[in-house]
């Protein structure tokens, strides 16, 4: 939509409302596109919330299948640090 378009909507709606209600309708407007922006904004944080939690899952269970035990000791200094387990160095149990 350009300037030409946008202002002959207005003039439109100024000779449909009248110079009185025109006020009073953009107003209205305007508060139903602010609770519009709202919502949306609302319904976006959500879904950035979830899928966070998402990939921090993802990130805990590609951690747990990388857990590699030897003799029920953490070989993996990575997966130790996350967890604060107690790192073992694999070639000492050996």
């Amino acid at each position: 939509i350009g300037w030409l378009e946008i202002l002959a909507v207005v003039i439109i709606a100024i000779l449909v409302l009248g110079p009185k209600e025109f006020p009073i309708a953009l107003k209205k407007i305007g508060s139903y596109i602010g609770k519009l922006k709202n919502t949306f904004s609302s319904f976006q944080r959500e879904i950035s919330s979830v899928t966070n939690e998402i990939d921090s899952f993802k990130q805990n269970s590609v951690l747990l299948k990388g857990l590699n035990t030897y003799k029920g000791n953490i070989t993996h200094p990575a997966v130790a640090e996350s967890f604060n387990l107690n790192y073992t160095d694999p070639l000492q149990l050996l």
